[in-house]
Formats: structure tokens, sequence, C-alpha cells
């Protein structure tokens, strides 16, 4: 079997390294700002908020196994809007404050977070006192920017980050947080059409999810910059995140996929088989391949048109010459 991989008509690839170059650069200025140290807190209905010299940083238990962490350089917190969050409702959670000369600690059934009263790194462990996430550095935020760096243990098994074209493990790489069209693909080349904020970091007996709340452009570097650390940043909004730990990965995806909803069983036709390459056309060519298909006792339920059914490359059009009567074929 060959693989072709067809090369994007001249006029499409400039409009698309156009469009990249003008919307996909974001230079950040100043010098990084952390919280410091940690001094007193308040009890809210679901969790605590943290005074530190500069900021706040606010943690809300959304379930047994989850907590939210928030930070604002203002110390005031907004209610918080996500285009990701689909369940916003959570039943009520018992969970228990408590202080030590170096921490303030929340602590929920199944997770436990402490803030550091020296510098308010986060450490996160699970019900029986086991450290399953570490901040390496506290957090840093500057001209809108706002990023975290996490210890990265050896034998973290790196999972996630949506459909990424490189091997399992994602270990070793930065990975842009930044949809682009490639136009064309091949192992390794990053970024792609589409990435989600999600990390799943895998162990022999648990598991643990950050789901990084923030749209805005950032990146997710995976031991590449330092081997033993893992850095998730964005250009600009809120510091915000989901901290997830279970005894296994599908206790984590479980809880994530409860957090930003789960897709809905599609139509029976959309279950069967696909017919797909760049591309059928004209429509000749497209009613050519649903007869043999047919002839030969095939079962199909869809056939793809690519970009060329559009006229110019422009979504929402019919090229007038290739496709002239789209319903009726």
């Amino acid at each position: 079997m060959v693989t072709i991989i067809k090369q994007a008509p001249a006029r499409y690839r400039l409009r698309r390294m156009w469009a990249n170059l003008r919307y996909g650069t974001h230079k950040v200025k100043g010098t990084p700002q952390s919280p410091g140290s940690s001094r007193v807190f308040q009890k809210h209905d679901r969790g605590i908020t943290v005074q530190c010299e500069q900021g706040a940083i606010r943690l809300t238990v959304i379930a047994p196994d989850c907590i939210q962490v928030r930070f604002q350089p203002s110390g005031k917190f907004n209610v918080p809007f996500s285009y990701a969050v689909a369940k916003v409702t959570w039943a009520e959670v018992p969970f228990q404050v408590s202080e030590t000369d170096d921490a303030i600690i929340l602590s929920a059934p199944e997770i436990v977070c402490q803030v550091r009263r020296a510098d308010s790194r986060l450490i996160f462990t699970d019900g029986s006192g086991r450290v399953v996430a570490e901040d390496a550095e506290p957090l840093t935020y500057r001209d809108g920017e706002v990023k975290i760096n996490r210890k990265l243990p050896p034998e973290e098994l790196c999972l996630g980050l949506a459909s990424q074209p490189v091997g399992i493990d994602l270990r070793g790489r930065h990975y842009p947080l930044w949809n682009t069209d490639p136009g064309g693909t091949e192992r390794g080349k990053i970024p792609s059409y589409f990435s989600i904020p999600f990390y799943l970091g895998v162990h022999a007996d648990f598991a643990v999810g950050l789901f990084w709340d923030n749209p805005s452009r950032g990146d997710v570097d995976l031991g590449a910059a330092k081997k033993d650390q893992a850095r998730f940043s964005a250009s600009v909004g809120e510091l915000r995140y989901y901290q997830f730990v279970g005894r296994n990965l599908e206790q984590v995806l479980n809880r994530y996929t409860e957090l930003t909803g789960r897709m809905p069983m599609p139509p029976l036709w959309a279950l069967g088989f696909h017919l797909s390459r760049w591309s059928y056309t004209p429509a000749d060519k497209v009613r050519e391949i649903a007869r043999e298909l047919r002839r030969r006792k095939l079962p199909c339920d869809a056939l793809y048109l690519d970009i060329d059914y559009m006229e110019g490359y422009r979504c929402f059009t019919w090229h007038q010459t290739n496709f002239p009567a789209p319903a009726v074929l």
C-alpha cells in the first residue's frame, strides 16, 4: 500500500502561513513574579482562599478526588467562566483545613493540597499521604502570562494532550497549545490541528491528571527544557487548573469527562464505514466511487469531500464547475 500526501495549493499555503503568523505570535515582556509567601487564609463553602504577599490562591474541592486551583495577582476572584467545563454544579464534599508551621493544608477524602508557607508552592498527596504531584518552583506571572512548573518523576508515563503526532509517551518534548493547519503532516511535526490541555501521568499503582483551563495560546513542556520538570503556561488569562488523582487511569478519565462533558451516542450511520481521502472530485468521480462500492457489496455510510468541493477554498461554498448541483448529488 502506497500513501501519497498531496501538497496544498500554493495560494492556500500562503494564506495559511499568513494567518498562523498573524494570530500565532505573543511576545511576553517583563520580569516573572511569584506570589511570595503564604500568610493567612479564609475558608469558603468548598475550600479556602490563601492570601499571599502578592495575590491570592483559591483552592476549591470539586469532587473527592479533584481540586480546582486558581491564582489572581489582584487577590480578587470573579465567578469563573470556562469554554470547556460542562458540569458546574457538584455535590458537597466534606473537607478539612489545617495548619502547620510549614503549610496550609486542604484535605478532601482522596486528595490533599498543601500550600507551602515559604513560597506558596503546592504539593498534592492522595488519601494515604503519598505525594502524587508537586510544584518544582512557585507559579509565575508577567505581562498577562501565567505558568506553573511541576516535578516530573522519571517513572511517570506522560499521556494526553489530544492527538499528538508522536509516540504514546509524550516525555521529552514541547507541545504548543495552539491549533495550526499544517497542510500535510508527518511524525513529530508539532503543532497540529487541535490541542486539548489535559495531561495524564500514569504510575504503576496510581494516576494523576491536570486540566489546564485556559483557552489562550500556551504550551506544555514535558521534560524538554528540564528533564525532571513539566511546565504549563498560557499567554494571557487566569491561572486555573484542575488537579485529579486516582487509583488508575480510568478513575482520572471518568472524573475529567464528568467535568468537561461526555460525547452523546452518535447516529447509527456515523458508526459505520466512512471512506475519506484528499479528494474526491468532481461530482462524477464521487458517483463512480459510490457505484463501485455497491457493485462490490462493500457497506459504506459516508463519503468525504475535502476542500476541492469549495469555490476558491472558501467554506460554505460549492465549486460551480466540479459540483454544479450538490443537492442532486
